[in-house]
């Protein structure tokens, strides 16, 4: 064996000499190529799954047409719209077919499918269902009240414990913070925030600020949790200067407005 360790040193050599020109020749990797390999690589990935999910879908919505279809037998109009709909999915469905054959309308209906564009059933769109009520804002049995914007006036709707949940929402009216100001509704968004409702516990000394009641009120109404014991429980508008004091604060509140009161103890 050592005789021939020195035959082997000259290729060696050779290979070591060699191997920075060879690295250098290799070609270096192209980035718009290595971009191109990915994107098409994931997207490829992707597609993939949209085409599986899609076909998982129109299988399940052909058999729920179909049973629909069936069920609607008796009644012409709506079995053909929802037969229509199988053809659209599976134009070949034979009892889809088998129908409108018997009605003499198969091939007006097959000129329909044709023309239909899109992956969208029907016209494309749908009557959304209309949410259900809360009904820890179900307003029925809510008392309405009146609350004038005067300095020193509001409602007052009594004592409550802790955990008690009021419900406000916005009847009518309008108030302003002058004698000769702009009359604006509390539960308009625009309005200013020194003309909203204002929730406060009135004991007859200085009034406690609980909570002043948004805007938009109208369509959800407010909702506060009582989070302690609270007496002479009010509502005001929240801009209470006193007109008697100061030049600045000479001019009167006017105006009222009326609010739907829920309480839930």
């Amino acid at each position: 064996m050592s005789a021939r360790r020195p035959a082997l040193l000259p290729a060696l050599l050779t290979a070591l000499l060699l191997a920075p020109w060879l690295a250098a020749a290799a070609p270096a990797a192209d980035p718009l190529d290595d971009e191109l390999a990915r994107y098409n690589e994931v997207s490829g990935r992707i597609d993939k799954a949209y085409q599986e999910g899609l076909a998982r879908e129109r299988t399940r919505s052909l058999g729920a047409l179909i049973a629909i279809a069936r069920h609607e037998a008796g009644q012409a109009e709506s079995a053909g719209e929802a037969w229509k709909q199988v053809l659209l999915l599976e134009g070949g469905n034979e009892e889809a077919r088998r129908f409108f054959t018997a009605l003499g309308k198969l091939d007006a209906v097959l000129g329909e499918v044709a023309a239909h564009k899109g992956l969208l059933l029907g016209a494309g769109e749908t009557t959304p269902a209309k949410p259900a009520v809360d009904p820890r804002l179900d307003m029925a049995g809510a008392k309405t009240v009146r609350i004038l914007a005067q300095y020193g006036q509001g409602q007052a709707i009594g004592n409550h414990r802790a955990g008690t949940v009021i419900l406000l929402q916005y009847v009518s009216g309008s108030w302003a913070a002058t004698a000769n100001g702009k009359l604006e509704s509390p539960d308009a968004a625009a309005t200013a925030a020194d003309l909203r409702v204002e929730l406060v516990e009135d004991t007859g000394n200085t009034p406690t600020a609980l909570a002043v009641v948004p805007a938009g009120t109208v369509d959800t109404p407010f909702q506060y949790v009582l989070m302690r014991d609270v007496v002479g429980l009010t509502l005001r508008i929240k801009n209470q200067r006193n007109p008697a004091v100061g030049r600045r604060l000479a001019a009167a509140n006017q105006g009222e407005v009326t609010y739907k009161v829920k309480i839930i103890q």
